[in-house]
């Protein structure tokens, strides 16, 4: 998390790459995001990470700012899908009617791939998803570990 000096406590680095492009990417695990995807030449990362040379041109692709430093909570969301639906438009409709039954603040992953996603009880299609949320942490602590997330269970 952010601390008073601007530092950020919960970085992963990740390089990987090929002859052709290498890619640095800056994950927050706090968060549960990647917040940055740097993309350059062989010669260019060599020649940034083992000589002076201080300026080298990258591209840069930046992720996901306003959830970086903060707290990923995750709760599960079930609902009933309307009449009509059936198996081959569940997911189609399910994507639109999460819409609907997302509480605010909070945002659906879309993944319905699973096979606790759908259930049928004779009569009506449920779903099931799981949404998400960013929040402050609490007294300047994370309050867990290791890039673990807390989870929101709703009565």
């Amino acid at each position: 998390m952010f601390d008073g000096s601007g530092k950020l406590d919960s970085i992963k680095m990740s390089i990987y790459g090929d002859r052709q492009k290498v890619t640095v990417e800056l994950y927050d695990h706090l968060s549960g995001q990647t917040f940055l995807r740097m993309n350059c030449s062989p010669a260019a990362f060599v020649e940034m990470f083992s000589s002076r040379r201080c300026h080298v041109t990258v591209n840069a692709e930046f992720f996901h700012m306003e959830r970086v430093g903060k707290l990923m909570e995750m709760q599960e969301l079930k609902f009933e899908l309307p009449p009509g639906t059936d198996y081959s438009n569940r997911e189609k409709i399910a994507l639109e009617e999460a819409k609907k039954h997302v509480p605010e603040g909070w945002t659906s992953d879309g993944y319905y791939g699973s096979q606790n996603s759908f259930r049928y009880d004779g009569n009506t299609y449920h779903a099931r998803t799981i949404i998400r949320r960013w929040v402050d942490a609490v007294d300047g602590t994370s309050g867990r570990e290791s890039g673990e997330t807390r989870t929101v269970v709703s009565g």
